[in-house]
């Protein structure tokens, strides 16, 4: 029997998974000529940004915005708002979204008084490493969300 929580989800070849758009967008980010769109990377864009509304999972996977994709964890590894809002930040057509500036005044929340980003969720194989421990800042987090605030900033500026 299925679980509850499944039920509603979109199956077969036209569910959209929300964990991979963000790997594959992540992935494409990093080559100028694809932030400015293409079929694939505006798919994959466009899902994530309904994503913010929709917050339940769309896929066969288990990604949706929940508590737990609302803490920040660094290095990104899973699905969470710091990686998403990082993704995001390098597509041009995502900088003036209300759902982007939403997930993002969301992390801007949970910078420490000094601005600095705190993981609140290490990944567990990561322990003891400086940076990213539990509850406190991290200068390599920090250096990402510098990065998303340089190209936001870019984009107001453009």
């Amino acid at each position: 029997m299925e679980d509850a929580h499944r039920q509603d989800r979109p199956r077969g070849r036209g569910a959209r998974k929300s964990g991979s758009d963000l790997v594959r967008s992540g992935g494409l980010s990093f080559l100028p000529e694809f932030r400015q769109g293409c079929e694939a990377v505006d798919k994959s864009v466009a899902t994530l940004l309904d994503q913010w509304d929709i917050r339940k999972p769309t896929g066969p996977c288990h990604h949706g915005i929940g508590s737990l994709f609302l803490q920040v964890e660094f290095p990104f590894f899973r699905y969470n708002l710091f990686f998403y809002v990082f993704v995001l930040s390098f597509f041009d057509r995502t900088k003036g979204d209300p759902r982007f500036r939403a997930a993002l005044n969301v992390l801007e929340s949970k910078l420490s008084p000094d601005g600095q980003i705190v993981d609140e969720t290490p990944h567990r194989g990561l322990k003891g490493l400086k940076l990213c421990e539990k509850g406190r800042p991290s200068r390599p987090a920090t250096a990402r969300y510098d990065e998303i605030r340089g190209d936001v900033n870019l984009a107001q500026r453009g």
